[in-house]
């Protein structure tokens, strides 16, 4: 028995250990993208529409289809703030695009701040994430690694803003005149390539003609019938759909 032991004892020693679990290499960009009121099923649906960057993700990503979001009134706001922390609206504190609160006896908006002042756009009240209770995803980021950036833009206020966490080092969306603004929580002035932007208007162009289907119309099979009156002003539903009819409703694509 001594022996076998000795045997076992000289064994162990020489076994060279398993090596260590490589651990992967940090990504140098990480981006998240929300399409807002774009259904799961979407994804099957039209797959043989999809170029580029939606095909890319359904051949080489990671498709859930048994992922939700388990609360309920899933706005904007609330579930663009879900993503962003990781937590449910009774924690992060967004429970709706609007709501009433008690402790100011008014209805307020998501990520309205009368504190701040638009950058940009037209004077009014700013827009901050004051009313977002917890950190986000770049906020978690930016603490562990201090070199980090975290920039979020979109084409909504709320959208942008509460995906860009509680300290960004930007936020930009589009607003109703075709401008990137900002607000004064994030920065004073807005950068030279957001003023370049405004300036030079380049969705202007599409205020000429008309918003039409890319493909022939007999490519969209499994869509619905192309008719629906709640569509814009209730006129212009179907398509090709003008972009500017003469008054002062129209504005360019954003």
């Amino acid at each position: 028995m001594r022996y076998f032991a000795g045997l076992l004892a000289t064994a162990l020693m020489v076994t060279p250990p398993a090596s260590a679990p490589q651990v992967p290499a940090r990504p140098r960009l990480v981006v998240v993208i929300v399409v807002d009121q774009m259904r799961a099923d979407f994804l099957t649906r039209f797959p043989q529409l999809y170029r580029g960057g939606l095909a890319r993700f359904i051949s080489q990503g990671a498709v859930f289809t048994e992922a939700h979001h388990s609360h309920s009134g899933t706005e904007t706001s609330p579930g663009h703030a879900t993503i962003a922390t990781g937590s449910f609206p009774s924690r992060h504190g967004i429970v709706a695009n609007e709501w009433f609160e008690r402790s100011e006896n008014k209805t307020v908006y998501s990520v309205d701040d009368p504190a701040t002042r638009l950058v940009g756009g037209q004077p009014g009240g700013g827009r901050s994430p004051k009313r977002l209770e917890t950190e986000a995803l770049g906020d978690w980021l930016k603490r562990g690694s201090r070199d980090s950036r975290v920039f979020s833009v979109g084409a909504k206020d709320r959208a942008a803003i509460l995906m860009g966490g509680k300290r960004p080092d930007g936020v930009y969306w589009y607003d109703d005149a075709g401008r990137f603004v900002t607000s004064s929580y994030y920065r004073r002035e807005l950068p030279a390539w957001a003023d370049s932007f405004n300036l030079a208007r380049p969705a202007d162009k599409y205020l000429a003609g008309a918003w039409s289907r890319v493909l022939p119309a007999d490519a969209y099979s499994a869509s619905t019938a192309d008719s629906v009156p709640e569509e814009y002003d209730g006129v212009h539903v179907t398509f090709p759909h003008p972009l500017d009819d003469g008054t002062a409703r129209s504005r360019p694509l954003a």
